[in-house]
């Protein structure tokens, strides 16, 4: 089943797919099972370091098509 609607949403044009994907994402955060999306005190502890870091030395990672090009390269 899962498969099939992966093919049928693949078929659509990307405007209607992003807005599968917001509703389906909707959907999630708007359920009762929306805890289990939680954060652990892990991750919330990794997310502010991050911010600090960001707070602190500004924007320093690379730019996706940087990222890509590098990914490419190194799966080669």
């Amino acid at each position: 089943m899962v498969a099939n609607l992966h093919k049928k949403a693949l078929a659509l044009p990307p405007a209607e797919r992003i807005l599968l994907a917001e509703r389906l994402w909707d959907s999630l955060v708007d359920s009762d099972d929306a805890k289990s999306l939680a954060l652990s005190a892990a991750q919330r502890r990794e997310l502010e370091k991050r911010l600090k870091r960001i707070k602190k030395d500004g924007l320093t990672g690379s730019d996706w098509n940087t990222v890509k090009t590098r990914l490419r390269k190194r799966a080669k």
